[in-house]
């Protein structure tokens, strides 16, 4: 795993991923993690990006009030302005920009994007990390790709996985042998954490329908298959079409590579 560029893991609901996310940025920006101790990976200083669905706030606003990918980054690293002598020197509202400071002072950056942003906004820059909070579309992840490249950098992308979950579970049947990548599917959720009340996470759970619990609680991909409704043959099938010259006949195909395939043909006459 220590020579992989792309770092995938799924899991269900309070797992921890966006925890594991933070920690994993933030030790790079430190200076202090495996990857770097074993020389496969730059020290500090270092420029990376958190995407996530959502921005920070561009207010001022408490800490407890802010977009959850940066509350988890200060709960989780040292704070210099509450007195440590490294960690988060300061977040820069306007610019969306986090600067982190090692113990030999060397600072990082990370810059926040957010999902509903246009792709142009992955573009030019280079970077020696990229962190996916939750599930990206399609054309993030390749533009990451491109990002990563002149500085051999990583990406790594955690998510809870649901019905719309299709092109990552491509990558992820992909790419599941191949040693750039480091894939952690369907083994972790709300039951493996030790810090949820395990009273409260059984209720949750009791209201899931059976496909929502493989999702939710261990982070298992669900591919739609079987009957998209109940069929009769005598009450759903009736008398054949005559297809003749004054008839337009189509034929509609709703393909996905995953989902239900429905084809309707569909005839038209002049009435």
């Amino acid at each position: 795993w220590g020579k992989a560029l792309f770092f995938i893991w799924d899991a269900g609901n309070r797992g921890g991923k966006s925890t594991c996310l933070v920690n994993f940025g933030g030790m790079l920006c430190l200076g202090n993690h495996p990857l770097q101790m074993l020389g496969l990976k730059r020290k500090p200083p270092l420029h990376g990006w958190v995407v996530s669905p959502t921005l920070p706030s561009d207010a001022d606003v408490p800490r407890s009030e802010d977009t959850p990918i940066l509350k988890k980054f200060y709960e989780w690293l040292p704070d210099m302005e509450r007195g440590w002598p490294y960690g988060i020197r300061r977040f820069y509202r306007k610019d969306k920009i986090l600067a982190i400071v090692d113990k030999d002072k060397n600072e990082s950056v990370i810059n926040f994007k957010s999902y509903d942003q246009e792709k142009v906004k992955m573009k030019s820059e280079d970077v020696d990390f990229i962190l996916f909070d939750e599930e990206m579309p399609l054309g993030f992840w390749e533009e990451g790709k491109a990002r990563i490249i002149d500085r051999s950098g990583l990406l790594f992308l955690v998510y809870t996985p649901d019905f719309s979950s299709a092109h990552t579970y491509n990558i992820i049947t992909k790419e599941r042998n191949n040693p750039q990548y480091y894939i952690s599917a369907g083994e972790c959720g709300a039951e493996e954490n030790p810090f949820l009340p395990r009273e409260v996470v059984r209720q949750i759970q009791s209201a899931w329908s059976e496909d929502e619990r493989s999702m939710r609680k261990k982070g298992e991909h669900i591919q739609f298959k079987g009957k998209v409704f109940p069929f009769e043959y005598n009450r759903n099938v009736g008398m054949p079409f005559k297809i003749n010259g004054e008839t337009t006949v189509f034929v509609i195909i709703d393909w996905h590579p995953v989902k239900p395939i429905v084809i309707t043909y569909l005839g038209i006459n002049n009435n």
